[in-house]
């Protein structure tokens, strides 16, 4: 059976199930990881041409795959829960300003970076972008750490 006219060339249902099986096995062999790829991507790029709500959607879909990912390997993806946590509060910082949001993942970041500080010279630079927001806010970034640790020591999230 013809999918395409024959002015426009002819595609039969035999090579579009062979491009249909080609795609469900490059899905089936995507990890979580590269799937947070593609809508980081796009959210960088829509926020370069300041369509915000659609970098805003990517950027949240990223977060809830690494976040998801952390629940299965924290050693291997709680500092990029906490880049991208710092990477939405920078957002709600300067793209779609918004003081609530921006604090709050704020914290997801600091406390997604807590348990690396000692041991991952990168987290460190991260964390004190993540305090450097917290002040632009009018916040003391301190207090604002020391409220994260004891959240963290009470078990609070």
């Amino acid at each position: 059976s013809n999918f395409v006219g024959e002015e426009h060339g002819v595609i039969d249902a035999t090579f579009i199930g062979d491009i249909v099986l080609g795609l469900q096995i490059v899905y089936h062999h995507l990890t979580l990881p590269d799937m947070a790829t593609t809508p980081k991507h796009f959210g960088d790029f829509t926020f370069l041409k300041n369509e915000f709500p659609k970098a805003e959607a990517a950027y949240t879909e990223v977060l809830n795959i690494y976040q998801a990912l952390a629940e299965i390997n924290q050693q291997t993806y709680l500092p990029t829960v906490a880049i991208t946590a710092m990477n939405l509060s920078l957002f709600y910082l300067q793209g779609i300003p918004n003081k609530t949001l921006s604090l709050d993942y704020a914290k997801e970041a600091l406390k997604a970076s807590l348990p690396f500080l000692e041991i991952l010279p990168s987290v460190q630079q991260h964390s004190s972008i993540i305090l450097k927001i917290v002040q632009r806010w009018g916040l003391d970034p301190e207090a604002f750490k020391k409220e994260c640790i004891e959240e963290m020591r009470d078990g609070g999230e």
